[in-house]
């Protein structure tokens, strides 16, 4: 009988021909993991590429927040790990999660750096506030691999199956049960969104994002301000 993984890690996806090829690469060497991918409809060669790897591959329509519960739903692990297509983690990060789970921890994320070195004190300060706001609030960005137990998040009523700030409303419910443990491993994450709309613009046009999601505003009508 094959034995149940030790750890899913689900990466939803919509035309990441582009990224998704060099993350399975990676993610193949490691040991007890599953892998599935829950696409959106993607129009590009995404479903392609992973037919060449040991994915699981599930689909249906696009949203993050319903792309990130399909997949946990066909997830035979109790740890759950979900990851952005751009980004890449350390293989130390799978074991620190598994211990932090065993320890009791029922969620977290893992602290972020960016693979953008240009302006490098920019990034810096941008992962160093990440890190800071996932440990003193618990609030843990999708793009910081939030990991957690499987029927927590499964009591926890899931991600809200919106297009936009599924992490953030997650996090909010989480944390009235426990805090977002961090573990010392770090994500690397992708700063195209950065890049393609200039740094400070997106760092400001998503605290006023943040801000309107806090006073009511819809994450529909939030995605299109974002767009």
């Amino acid at each position: 009988m094959e034995q149940n993984p030790l750890v899913s890690i689900i990466i939803p996806t919509l035309n990441e021909a582009d990224n998704i090829k060099g993350l399975l690469q990676a993610l193949q060497v490691l040991s007890g993991v599953e892998i599935i991918v829950s696409d959106g409809g993607s129009t590009d060669d995404t479903i392609q590429i992973c037919s060449r790897f040991s994915v699981n591959v599930c689909t249906g329509l696009a949203g993050r927040g319903a792309q990130l519960n399909r997949g946990a739903e066909a997830a035979r692990a109790e740890i759950l790990v979900f990851l952005h297509a751009d980004s890449h983690i350390p293989a130390e990060l799978i074991e620190q999660v598994i211990e932090a789970v065993g320890k009791g921890r029922l969620w977290g994320c893992a602290r972020i750096a960016f693979d953008d070195p240009d302006p490098a004190w920019f990034y810096r300060w941008l992962a160093f506030v990440s890190n800071l706001r996932a440990g003193w609030f618990s609030s843990c960005y999708g793009d910081q691999a939030i990991f957690c137990q499987k029927d927590f998040f499964l009591e926890n009523g899931k991600f809200p199956e919106t297009i936009f700030l599924e992490d953030l409303a997650f996090s909010h419910t989480a944390r009235r049960r426990q805090r977002a443990f961090l573990v010392a491993a770090t994500v690397i994450s992708s700063s195209r969104r950065f890049r393609s709309g200039g740094p400070w613009r997106i760092v400001l046009k998503m605290q006023i994002i943040k801000l309107l999601y806090f006073l009511g505003v819809k994450p529909e009508r939030l995605y299109r301000m974002y767009r």
